[in-house]
C-alpha cells in the first residue's frame, strides 16, 4: 500500500485486513471507496479523487506496484478529519 500525499498524483467498501503486512497491526479497519465517501458527502466521486490527488482528503492507493491507475481507500478517521477541517474553516471566513 502507498499513502497518497499532497505531491503525488492521484464501487463499494471492502474489508480490508491489516493494513500493516507483516504483523504489525491485528485489527481490521473498513476502508471506504471514493463513491463511498461521494454518496456519504453527497458530490460527485471525481470530487472525492480530486481531493485525494491535491491532499485535502488522506487516503491510500491500494492498486498493485506499477499499476497505471490508482485503486483509493479513505479511512474513517481520514474522512471525520476532513469533514471537519472543512466545516473550521468555513466558520472561520464568515
Amino acid at each position: 500500500m502507498r499513502i497518497i500525499a499532497p505531491d503525488l498524483p492521484c464501487g463499494s467498501g471492502r474489508l480490508l485486513y491489516p493494513a500493516y503486512r507483516g504483523g504489525m497491526s491485528t485489527s481490521t479497519t473498513h476502508y471506504l471507496t471514493p463513491a463511498d465517501v461521494a454518496d456519504i458527502l453527497g458530490v460527485a466521486p471525481e470530487s472525492v479523487v480530486a481531493w485525494l490527488r491535491s491532499g485535502e482528503l488522506v487516503g491510500i492507493d491500494v492498486s498493485r506496484p506499477g499499476s497505471s491507475r490508482p485503486r483509493y481507500r479513505i479511512s474513517p478517521d481520514a474522512l471525520a478529519a476532513f469533514v471537519a477541517a472543512r466545516a473550521s474553516r468555513r466558520e472561520g471566513s464568515r
